[in-house]
């Protein structure tokens, strides 16, 4: 099963990335009780690994952030706080998070 010929799992996971991502910026880490904390993680690498079989890494990016923090990624800092970056900073993030970081 080709990810990119099934427009029903594209725009599934689509959306679901996109709507994890928007939690993510929205609530700190600090204001989820751990008990809620552990199991979204587990459920969002359980969903990449899933994900990945049909060749989509739209997840990555969340599995990434959350590993490092949110609010961690110097790159992502300097771009959500308008500094400069790098192009080749920019274009590294973007090829290693997949098409669908760009949609969001």
């Amino acid at each position: 099963c080709n990810y990119y010929r099934n427009p029903i799992l594209y725009l599934f996971s689509f959306l679901f990335c996109r709507s994890c991502f928007e939690l993510l910026l929205s609530v700190s880490e600090s204001e989820l009780p751990c008990e809620v904390w552990v199991p979204f993680l587990q459920s969002l690498q359980e969903s990449h690994n899933t994900l990945l079989e049909f060749g989509n890494n739209n997840l990555q990016i969340l599995v990434h952030v959350t590993q490092e923090g949110v609010w961690k990624n110097p790159i992502l800092l300097k771009i959500l706080s308008q500094q400069p970056v790098e192009t080749e900073e920019v274009n590294k993030l973007i090829a290693q998070e997949g098409p669908s970081f760009l949609q969001m």
